[in-house]
């Protein structure tokens, strides 16, 4: 028999072996294909989710890409296994993955524990010498850095953009100490996303672009910030909030161009058929559908491997929960834990009010995506994508689903009260400042306030209310609101309108933060505010802004003197001492003796 016939004979065996797996996947799946869909659209109705997207892989075979409900509601149109999703946190993964591809093709000694400022050169500067000289693209990717982040700042559109952000980042303070524990930071992706441009010469776009999307095929996904406006794209799903009596509407998708800074934490849309690739490929050692290596495994695996405890405070266990779901340490974009015994990989995204949802059992060789379009109130959406992904998942692991659509609409109840809110239950009512009336000049708290990291905040009279003068803020691309006085001197309670008013009551200043938002003064000579806390939560203290330091026309070098920061580029250095050494041995060749030849 000859070569060619072999192989015939290979191919014709595979195929048999492939098609016979496929065949009892979907079998399995015929299973209880009829539940799955009554449980996922009994859910989406008590927890008014408008449009949900679903893809089921196992064994490197797609078992379903499908979509549920309405990716607009008016007009209607139905969600298919086509419309994308923004997917929030869940692009950290293509993050690391891209830059486990370029680590992989690096000729220089590049590796994940090669400090950034050997990269970068003497120019990156972290707060703290020990910070500055050993932080590692594995240190950025595992969120073990320890600086500080603010979450709302973020949402309203950071005043700053991605050119200046390496220098910007030199500003943050220290939240905790270097390496000591997890602090989640969608700024160190963009750190590392700089990183890997500078490595590879090319733009993060381009090189999720063309190094993953296109060699995997994920032909309709995209990234939000190739758009000039997002009503331009084809097949997106609208997002939609929910009001105080529970009307569901749509809003302003445009707002969610604040991902441009931190493009590489969130910046991503997706669709079913194209996760369900992204599944496979995680899955598979970082191969395409024809098994021709997108990703070496060696570099990929490594994102997936445990880098830093979580030390998950809501740890679900037997001694509360029927079953374990077990988030245990965070990867390069992965969380490490288990459910229900098995090992697994996940990771939830959320912007706005799209949320998404990726569980990956790596002995099992199967997954699952979910991700939906609303309501922004955190605990329907995050309780719908919770319980469904729970009971696909059981499912998949042919274990007894442990939640019925009745207990899914009532989740967390019975284990957990949730009409007890996530954050500041314990305070007593009279822990933070209330509203209240003040009598006292306010003309002294106008003014341009600057932070080197994150721009400038402003703070001005209402211009549209004459007869009820107060205070506004501005900050950033879409954050404003009115500040209201409190029985605090210099503390005022924020509210949020504008393109972002429906953050106000239904995620971040009374959901999330019940102890309210705070802009807080410091008071100076001659009676003028010198600076002020923002956005402070509770009784805490938010990023101090300076009066009139204009952030965006001003760089002020950070003085920090560290030994072992070289005075260059110690990756690029590595040309300049192969051009030092021909030019060595080329001098040898042309002088004998000091004379010219």
């Amino acid at each position: 028999m000859g070569i060619a016939d072999q192989c015939s004979v290979l191919w014709i065996v595979y195929m048999v072996v492939f098609l016979d797996v496929a065949h009892d996947s979907n079998a399995a799946l015929a299973d209880w294909k009829e539940d799955m869909d009554q449980f996922i659209e009994e859910v989406m109705q008590c927890r008014n989710v408008p449009g949900l997207s679903i893809a089921l892989v196992s064994e490197g075979n797609v078992l379903l890409t499908q979509g549920y409900g309405n990716s607009e509601t008016d007009p209607l149109q139905p969600t298919d296994e086509n419309t994308l999703f923004p997917i929030g946190s869940l692009t950290k993964s293509f993050t690391s993955a891209v830059i486990a591809d370029v680590l992989s093709q690096q000729e220089a000694n590049v590796t994940w524990d090669t400090p950034v400022v050997k990269i970068l050169g003497p120019t990156f500067v972290l707060d703290g010498c020990f910070r500055t000289e050993e932080t590692t693209l594995r240190d950025l990717l595992s969120h073990r850095v320890g600086l500080e982040e603010d979450e709302i700042l973020t949402v309203m559109g950071l005043d700053m953009n991605k050119d200046n952000f390496v220098r910007r980042v030199g500003h943050l303070k220290e939240k905790h100490p270097f390496r000591s524990q997890f602090y989640y930071s969608n700024f160190m992706y963009t750190l590392a996303s700089k990183v890997a441009e500078y490595l590879a010469g090319d733009s993060y776009q381009e090189l999720v672009k063309r190094r993953l999307f296109r060699p995997l095929g994920m032909t309709s996904s995209r990234l939000m910030d190739e758009f000039d406006s997002l009503t331009a794209v084809p097949n997106l799903a609208k997002g939609y909030g929910t009001s105080d009596k529970g009307e569901v509407f749509p809003y302003n998708i445009d707002t969610l161009s604040i991902v441009e800074v931190v493009d590489a934490s969130g910046a991503i849309m997706s669709n079913a058929k194209d996760m369900a690739t992204w599944m496979i490929f995680q899955l598979n050692g970082g191969k395409n559908s024809q098994g021709r290596v997108v990703v070496k495994e060696d570099f990929l695996s490594e994102t997936q491997k445990p880098q830093v405890s979580l030390h998950d405070p809501k740890v679900m266990d037997r001694s509360k929960y029927p079953v374990e779901d077990m988030k245990n340490d965070y990867g390069m974009g992965w969380i490490e834990g288990a459910y229900r015994g098995f090992r697994r990989l996940s990771h939830t995204g959320n912007i706005a009010s799209y949320f998404s949802n990726i569980f990956l059992f790596p002995s099992e060789d199967t997954g699952v995506f979910v991700a939906l379009n609303g309501p922004m109130d955190e605990r329907d959406a995050v309780a719908a994508m919770k319980t469904i992904t729970w009971f696909v998942a059981d499912n998949l692991l042919n274990e007894p689903p442990w939640m019925d659509s009745e207990g899914a609409c009532k989740y967390p109840d019975p284990w957990v009260n949730s009409t007890q809110p996530d954050s500041g239950a314990n305070d007593p009512e009279d822990a933070f400042p209330t509203v209240g009336d003040r009598s006292n000049s306010l003309d002294k708290y106008v003014g341009t306030y600057g932070h080197l990291a994150y721009g400038n905040l402003r703070v001005s009279f209402s211009e549209s209310d004459i007869e009820d003068k107060h205070l506004r803020y501005t900050y950033g691309d879409y954050g404003s609101g009115r500040l209201y006085a409190t029985n605090d001197e210099h503390t005022f309670k924020a509210s949020i309108d504008g393109e972002l008013w429906y953050y106000g009551d239904n995620l971040h200043f009374n959901d999330k933060f019940p102890g309210g938002v705070y802009m807080k003064f410091k008071d100076a000579a001659f009676g003028v505010m010198q600076s002020v806390n923002f956005p402070s939560i509770g009784n805490g203290n938010g990023p101090e802004f300076e009066r009139d330091l204009l952030a965006s026309t001003t760089w002020t070098p950070i003085s920090q003197q560290c030994d072992g920061v070289s005075a260059g580029s110690e990756v690029k250095g590595h040309h300049l001492l192969t051009l030092a050494i021909y030019l060595a041995f080329f001098l040898s060749y042309i002088f004998d003796d000091g004379h010219p030849l």
